[in-house]
């Protein structure tokens, strides 16, 4: 029995130090909930600081901004204090038409394989920088759009009251996502994350909803279904359209209401600098009351028309959380980083790109219509690496300069450990469906030796490397991204 004992334990530490092994050399270390947590803000601030510079780049090339503006002064955001004015509609025109060029040429590079790496081939340094060069022409193009739709929006909808225009957008474009089941779409870093890496295919970019929606809720193996050509023709008009209208449409509308709730737009500059703080506090709560790690606390429920309101409401206090995050980030670099000059632009712009860069998120400053988020619940097979996260974002998931990494399978490093340590260990290619003779393990008892089989099963059936309570990437079940379905793999072990 002692002999057994002894067994046991040298077991158990062989496979602590497989777990170990196998995490280390991927780049991946545990981490506490404070150090997720430091990890979701930087990485929020730092898309928000990337939109704030590009945004601002625009408004000054565009609008010929004074260098000199201000949120207090009304003349940031192209003058703000007058909605019609003709050079800010001129500006917006000029922006939809760069941002629809920029997302067309992303969309052929997509479709070109530009991001796709062949599994078994080596990533280098061209097939990094072309992923960078793609990041970059879909984030560009994303902020164009999103300028153009918000500045549009101010200068012909409703405009007599601006309240009114505000809180109508708020509601039909939630409403709107919510009915084409694209609340998802509502999501931004600090709420929902995107990762370069390290992969064979790309992050959820580029893809329709109905393409969005099938990879989400069918297998990975499954063939996407072939829809007539009005139907394609329809979805293409909803993806790249009418959805970035309406994300936008409550983008706004959030905004604009938290500045006449907490700012009430007064030329006094300390009651800005106070909303800001009351939008850091909303941002706080919201994001940590809507959390995966606080939704644990709640029991489970069975999947009942309740539950899906209750998810939604869910995205939506999100969302809001987001907008409060977003707009705390982007007064902040206006009223103290540089206000409207130029260098402050570049910086904000390029702070983002760099810091985003080298975190492995620079996937982040894409949003509709360059990426889509879905409401479907993950099909277990749907992705072999499903490159996104909800918040907080685990510190493991991060690998430095992921989009230039040499993608590398988790569990065959396992299983290569293992067949190195037990040599009576079989890959799991080479099981049998049928249990293992546990006389051919003669050094161990039977009990170790169901042990082992269990191990074997484990690995050959996991779908993402797993910790001993926490999964290295959740699947989330509300929200859905995916790949295109040009790159998705076949792979098997």
């Amino acid at each position: 029995a002692k002999i057994d004992l002894d067994a046991h334990l040298e077991v158990e530490a062989e496979l602590d130090a497989a777990a170990t092994t196998s995490t280390a050399d991927h780049g991946v270390c545990a981490s506490s909930p404070i150090l997720d947590w430091v990890c979701t803000i930087i990485i929020g601030f730092l898309v928000v600081s990337y939109w704030r510079g590009t945004w601002t780049l625009f408004d000054i090339y565009l609008c010929n901004q004074p260098q000199d503006a201000s949120m207090i002064d009304a003349n940031m955001l192209c003058f703000v204090s007058d909605l019609s004015h003709p050079v800010r509609i001129r500006s917006a025109w000029i922006s939809y038409g760069i941002g629809m060029a920029l997302l067309i040429v992303g969309i052929i590079l997509t479709w070109c394989g530009v991001w796709f790496l062949p599994p078994g081939s080596t990533l280098g340094l061209q097939k990094g920088t072309q992923r960078i060069a793609l990041l970059y022409i879909l984030g560009a193009a994303t902020v164009n759009i999103w300028r153009a739709i918000w500045y549009l929006t101010d200068a012909y909808i409703f405009v007599d009251s601006y309240t009114y225009s505000l809180i109508s957008t708020t509601i039909l474009g939630a409403l709107c996502c919510f009915v084409i089941s694209c609340g998802g779409s509502l999501l931004a870093p600090p709420a929902l994350f995107l990762l370069d890496g390290p992969g064979y295919s790309s992050p959820p970019i580029v893809g329709s909803i109905l393409e969005t929606y099938y990879e989400i809720v069918l297998p990975d193996s499954a063939k996407l279904p072939n829809h007539r050509t009005v139907v394609k023709v329809i979805d293409l008009i909803m993806t790249y359209i009418l959805l970035p209208i309406f994300v936008v449409w409550f983008w706004r509308g959030c905004w604009g209401i938290l500045d006449t709730i907490l700012w009430g737009f007064t030329p006094n500059q300390s009651d800005l600098q106070l909303s800001l703080g009351y939008g850091a506090l909303i941002a706080a709560v919201g994001l940590f009351i809507c959390s995966t790690n606080a939704m644990l606390i709640f029991p489970h429920v069975s999947d009942s028309y309740l539950t899906q309101v209750l998810k939604r409401i869910r995205v939506l206090l999100l969302a809001v959380s987001t907008v409060s995050f977003w707009r705390v980030v982007w007064y902040v670099w206006d009223e103290f980083l540089g206000q409207g000059a130029l260098w402050s632009a570049w910086v904000s712009h390029f702070v983002g790109v760099l810091g985003l860069l080298c975190m492995g998120c620079m996937s982040c400053i894409t949003a509709p219509p360059t990426t889509v988020g879905v409401d479907a619940i993950l099909h277990p097979e749907s992705a072999e690496e499903p490159l996104l996260h909800d918040e907080p974002i685990p510190a493991e998931s991060i690998k430095f300069f992921s989009i230039c990494r040499q993608p590398v399978e988790k569990r065959q490093a396992v299983v290569d450990y293992m067949s190195s340590s037990f040599p009576t260990y079989l890959p799991p290619q080479q099981q049998s469906s049928n249990a293992t003779n546990l006389e051919e393990l003669p050094e161990l008892s039977q009990a170790m030796a169901t042990r082992r089989y269990s191990l074997q099963m484990s690995i050959s059936s996991m779908n993402s490397f797993k910790k001993v309570s926490r999964q290295t990437i959740p699947r989330n079940d509300f929200v859905g991204l995916s790949k295109r379905s040009s790159t998705r793999r076949d792979l098997t072990v």
